[in-house]
C-alpha cells in the first residue's frame, strides 16, 4: 500500500512538471504574459517545440477556426452544466418561498408606514417642544420684569 502511495505521489509531481508551461520568448514582465500563458494552458494556443510562442506571428484562418471551436465547446460545456432537474428545483424553491417573501414584503410595508407615522409624530413633538421653549423664554422675561417692578416698588416704598 505504501508503494502505491509513493507511485501516486511521483505521478502527481510528474504531471505537474509536464503541465508547467514556460514561454521562452515572452518575458513574465510583459503586460500580456498572463493572458498568453492562460491561453496556452487552456489549450487555445500551443507552443512550438522550442518553447516559443512567437507573439508577432499572424494566426491563419484555420488556426482561428480551431480556436473558435475550442471556445464554443467550452461554452457549451458550461452552458449544459445546469440540468433541467436543477431548473425544476429552482422553480420549486421559488414557489415555496414566494408566499414567505410576500408575507415579509407586506410586513416591511407595514413597518415603513409605522416609521412614517413615527416620523410625523416626532415632527409634531419637535414643534411642541419648540413652542414650550418659546413659552418658557417668554415666562422668564415676564418674571424678570415682575421682579424688577417689585424691586422698584420696594425702593419707592423705602424712599417715601
Amino acid at each position: 500500500m505504501k508503494i502505491m502511495g509513493y507511485v501516486l505521489i511521483c505521478l502527481f509531481h510528474l504531471s505537474c512538471l509536464c503541465l508547467a508551461v514556460t514561454i521562452s520568448d515572452v518575458p513574465s514582465s510583459d503586460g500580456d504574459y498572463t493572458v498568453i500563458n492562460r491561453s496556452v494552458k487552456e489549450g487555445y494556443f500551443s507552443l512550438y517545440s522550442s518553447g516559443n510562442f512567437n507573439p508577432k506571428q499572424a494566426v491563419s484562418r484555420r488556426e482561428a477556426s480551431l480556436i473558435i471551436n475550442k471556445i464554443m465547446n467550452s461554452m457549451r460545456e458550461k452552458k449544459s452544466s445546469i440540468s433541467s432537474s436543477d431548473l425544476g428545483d429552482l422553480k420549486q424553491l421559488s414557489e415555496t418561498f414566494k408566499p414567505i417573501y410576500s408575507e415579509y414584503e407586506d410586513k416591511l410595508r407595514t413597518l415603513e408606514l409605522h416609521n412614517q407615522e413615527l416620523k410625523h409624530n416626532q415632527d409634531l413633538l419637535h414643534s411642541d417642544i419648540s413652542e414650550l421653549n418659546q413659552s418658557i423664554h417668554a415666562f422668564r422675561k415676564e418674571r424678570k420684569l415682575l421682579y424688577g417692578l417689585l424691586a422698584g416698588v420696594g425702593l419707592l416704598g423705602i424712599i417715601f
